[in-house]
């Protein structure tokens, strides 16, 4: 069972490319991306150091994180 708050990794939405957010309507869900666009909420590069993203997130945990579709595009 997923449980919140949600994180998902390259939430942007490109085309026709379904949200995974409204499959949790109810509940906390955040969208990052390194670009801003349509369902991104935070912009972070996590490549970044480890204090920069924490402070990004404000500290903030996650019970559920959606990494999809990115990680070939990283080097």
């Amino acid at each position: 069972m997923f449980e919140g708050p949600f994180l998902e990794i390259g939430s942007r939405k490109y085309n026709d490319a379904c949200s995974l957010r409204s499959l949790f309507p109810h509940q906390h869900y955040v969208g990052i991306n390194m670009p801003a666009g349509d369902d991104v909420d935070l912009v972070i590069d996590l490549t970044r150091p480890f204090d920069e993203i924490d402070a990004a997130f404000g500290g903030r945990r996650f019970g559920t994180i959606c990494c999809l579709s990115v990680l070939e595009h990283c080097d």
